[in-house]
């Protein structure tokens, strides 16, 4: 998502996959907030973000744009939870099983993307 979203703005980092990794799976297989959903939040940092830690407005500018973003994520896919969106958990090996038999990653996950992106996009526009 934070990859798509960097190559659509013409943002390259060598940084940016390895920073993303872990955030997979809700949080390094949790199950909780979608990666899709971290990466949109960590995409709005890089373009909306503060590059001085006193600038209050714009981290309140930035905080509405990711509070915006995860309504919108929501409204579209009915939640921004990964365990939710894949109605399994996928931090138990029988879970992770589940999600890899069931192609979870093309049925789910890659809607997932998919929406965040566009939404993301969307939003940038306006």
């Amino acid at each position: 998502m934070l990859l798509a979203v960097c190559q659509a703005l013409d943002i390259k980092s060598s940084s940016v996959p390895r920073i993303a990794t872990p955030f997979g799976g809700g949080l390094g297989l949790q199950g909780e907030v979608c990666g899709a959903v971290s990466g949109g939040v960590m995409a709005i940092g890089l373009v909306y973000g503060r590059d001085d830690a006193e600038k209050r407005t714009d981290k309140d500018a930035a905080y509405r744009k990711a509070a915006r973003f995860m309504d919108k994520f929501q409204s579209v896919n009915g939640n921004v939870r990964c365990r939710d969106l894949l109605e399994l958990d996928i931090g138990t090996e029988g879970g992770l099983n589940m999600y890899r038999a069931q192609n979870k990653k093309g049925q789910v996950c890659m809607v997932a993307v998919s929406s965040a992106v566009r939404i993301l996009m969307e939003m940038m526009e306006e």
